[in-house]
């Protein structure tokens, strides 16, 4: 069944209801595309092609993006009587927006795809982790949780890693779709998007990310090589997983290979 806002809202609340989604997408949006630029910074080989103090700037990157994914993703699923909480906005739609008028048949199928989500139960355990997170490290500053960690009860099992928000952002995703009724939302920014018929095409954040490969000095060609013999001494000592991880970065910036047989 296709059904569309004027389905289900209330003429009196279309225009506030439609506000409110384009909110929520936004927030979604950019959980999305932050998601995207930390994964390909956390896979790059830092340590093959970088000195630890040369990596402060992408530290200080990878924790804005953790902080911002954070505050959005409290802001939609962990956040109790926000307005803009995604459990907070399905009951306001069932309860003040939804039409006294409508159609049978739409209000179980909208409650079935509702069912069907199971927002609640899925997104429970990392959204307490995310409301923890977001309340001792970055909102404010818990004295217990910087000063004397081993007291604080809550913190053992608080990791967060990146497979879990996905899954949460996921299931959030899959809940606005039941709620903005009619529209499919695209969250990919066009730099993001998949490629697949354009394999050599390289994001923005990757070109950055070649850029620091290639001033390594494992590199010949780099402003910063050290002498052959040296470089040399440096080639031999890697693994072979190191060596595929150079090779296809070579292959981004155009630079030399390693023969993986040596």
């Amino acid at each position: 069944m296709q059904i569309e806002d004027v389905d289900v809202i209330a003429p009196q609340y279309i225009e506030v209801y439609q506000k409110e989604c384009q909110a929520i997408y936004w927030r979604l949006w950019a959980i999305h595309n932050e998601l995207f630029i930390l994964e390909k910074i956390e896979s790059f080989p830092f340590d093959l092609f970088t000195a630890v103090p040369r990596r402060t700037f992408w530290k200080l990157i990878k924790r804005a993006l953790i902080e911002s994914i954070i505050v959005n993703l409290w802001t939609l699923v962990a956040e109790q009587d926000g307005l803009f909480a995604l459990q907070v906005f399905q009951n306001r739609i069932m309860t003040k927006f939804k039409r006294p008028d409508i159609d049978v048949s739409v209000d179980e199928y909208l409650k079935k795809q509702l069912r069907r989500v199971d927002f609640k139960s899925r997104s429970k355990q990392v959204a307490m982790k995310i409301n923890e997170i977001r309340n001792r490290y970055i909102a404010h500053m818990d004295y217990p949780t910087h000063i004397d960690p081993s007291s604080v009860v809550e913190l053992k099992g608080l990791a967060l890693n990146i497979a879990e928000i996905k899954e949460v952002h996921q299931t959030a995703y899959e809940l606005f779709q039941v709620l903005w009724f009619g529209n499919y939302p695209v969250l990919d920014e066009w730099e993001y998007a998949p490629r697949p018929n354009a394999p050599n095409f390289i994001t923005d954040v990757e070109i950055l990310l070649s850029f620091v490969a290639s001033r390594s000095s494992l590199f010949a060609q780099s402003d910063f090589a050290v002498d052959d013999k040296l470089r040399d001494e440096r080639l031999n000592e890697l693994t072979e997983e190191q060596i595929q991880m150079f090779n296809e970065w070579a292959e981004k910036i155009r630079l030399a290979r390693i023969p993986t047989a040596r």
